[in-house]
């Protein structure tokens, strides 16, 4: 293997991480703006749930799923009143 070639794969492998580093960082980036709440948090729900969160959202219509996620309803049930 010649010099060059060696160069040309250490300048691919150090691009490669240079990419998965800035990739991880934007994560944190959007994770942690989410834990702020500066931005709203990306709620899954399995499609098994669906008819759960669409009750959950008729029944208590002031609670959204975003802020049950977070965990807003479990600290109103536990503080005291």
């Amino acid at each position: 293997m010649t010099l060059e070639a060696k160069r040309i794969i250490i300048a691919i492998l150090g691009a490669t991480f240079l990419i998965s580093l800035l990739f991880v960082q934007r994560r944190e980036v959007v994770r942690q703006r989410e834990e702020a709440g500066l931005i709203p948090a990306h709620v899954t729900v399995p499609a098994t749930s669906t008819a759960c969160v669409d009750c959950h959202r008729q029944q208590n219509a002031g609670i959204s799923p975003r802020a049950h996620g977070r965990g807003v309803h479990k600290r109103r049930l536990e503080s005291p009143s």
